[in-house]
């Protein structure tokens, strides 16, 4: 086990996850819901996700969208729509 390994806890909760990715807790849980990252319910109520289950998500996701430097452009946010046309010109 590698030092890094052993940094990281064995279960996340979806707070803690989103901490270590950078990301909103409200994402984790949409990862959830939609069935994309494997989590289980302590008492019915609480979420937790194992190590494993994040570091499978993390290898799967760096194997299908790998992003390099050639194909990221600075000036566009993936996702973004652009601005309206106006209506009063």
């Amino acid at each position: 086990m590698t030092s890094d390994q052993e940094s990281r806890p064995n279960v996340y909760t979806p707070r803690t996850l989103a901490v270590e990715w950078g990301c909103s807790e409200h994402h984790i849980r949409n990862l959830i819901n939609s069935g994309q990252l494997r989590a289980w319910r302590l008492g019915g109520k609480l979420l937790r996700i194992n190590r494993q289950d994040a570091q499978e998500f993390e290898s799967s996701r760096a194997v299908r969208d790998p992003v390099t430097s050639s194909e990221a452009s600075p000036n566009k946010s993936p996702g973004r729509r652009p601005p309206a046309a106006r209506l009063d010109r």
